[in-house]
């Protein structure tokens, strides 16, 4: 049993680097526009903001290791070994506030709330600009839990 939770981990870790390398490829943001970055491919007809909006002066991906670190993984997630990734849907309104935050795919309620909650109190954003006018945007983001036998000890008693 023990076995194979320490593959699942080890499975998840790997999961885990792989989406962190291909969600620095490819991002979903504004009402589905994507971008591939290897391809270079953006449909013109999605396209809602001629200036993203930017968090701390960075992309989304600043965004995602903000909220990486401000993640607190539930104590009885920890317990029961959930872990997973979930995708968030959320919009960034005229004044730079998240907003309309949804669960998009989720993996368990304890994660899933979590996740929302870390992106809900994020810091105000530079929002997204069309012909030099603030609009909305909206992304879609993978958040990641990943347990590792080091923090189940830690986090088992």
């Amino acid at each position: 049993m023990e076995k194979d939770f320490k593959r699942q981990v080890l499975t998840g870790l790997f999961y885990f680097i792989i989406l962190s390398i291909s969600a620095q490829n490819g991002i979903t943001v504004s009402n589905s526009q994507s971008i591939d970055k290897d391809s270079n491919n953006i449909d013109s007809n999605d396209i809602q903001s001629e200036v993203s909006a930017t968090f701390m002066g960075g992309d989304i991906n600043v965004f995602r290791d903000w909220v990486q670190k401000n993640l607190i993984y539930p104590p009885s997630a920890v317990k029961q070994k959930i872990f997973g990734r979930i995708y968030v849907k959320f919009s960034i309104d005229e004044n730079g506030k998240v907003y309309q935050a949804e669960i998009h795919q989720g993996v368990h309620p304890l994660l899933d709330n979590e996740a929302l909650r870390v992106i809900l109190s994020s810091p105000i954003w530079e929002p997204a600009k069309l012909n030099g006018k603030n609009v909305k945007q909206t992304f879609i983001m993978p958040v990641i839990f990943i347990l590792t036998n080091k923090f189940i000890k830690s986090h088992s008693n």
